[in-house]
């Protein structure tokens, strides 16, 4: 029987969840050799302001959307720095690391990738 791929895809512009790929693995009949594919998607981040709040040196923040055809979308440099910081947080997510070793001892292949 050929091997299955199944794709989980997520909001990566909110907090990293784990429930959707714990399900995939619980709720379908994943065998040895399929493929899973976790798909963040970034479609917004927090744009640095230079204003503070009432002098407490808090910067303050506001959602740039992530889109190249938009005039008021996010400098490259801060998506940069977004995709490096939520593959980390993936990478290291405690859950996320559990569920790759469960997916492991079932030899489903897991992957992850980060996109904008």
């Amino acid at each position: 029987m050929e091997a299955q791929r199944v794709v989980v895809i997520q909001d990566a512009s909110r907090e990293v969840s784990s429930s959707a790929i714990g399900r995939a693995l619980h709720g379908l009949s994943l065998k040895p050799g399929d493929k899973l594919t976790l798909l963040a998607v970034i479609h917004q981040v927090k744009t640095p302001s230079t204003l503070s709040i009432l002098g407490s040196r808090k910067l303050l923040g506001y959602g740039s959307r992530v889109d190249s055809s938009s005039m008021f979308g996010a400098n490259e440099r801060i998506i940069g720095r977004e995709v490096a910081r939520k593959k980390n947080e993936y990478q290291n997510h405690i859950e996320l690391v559990e569920i790759s070793k469960l997916y492991e001892a079932k030899q489903v292949l897991l992957r992850s990738t980060t996109r904008i």
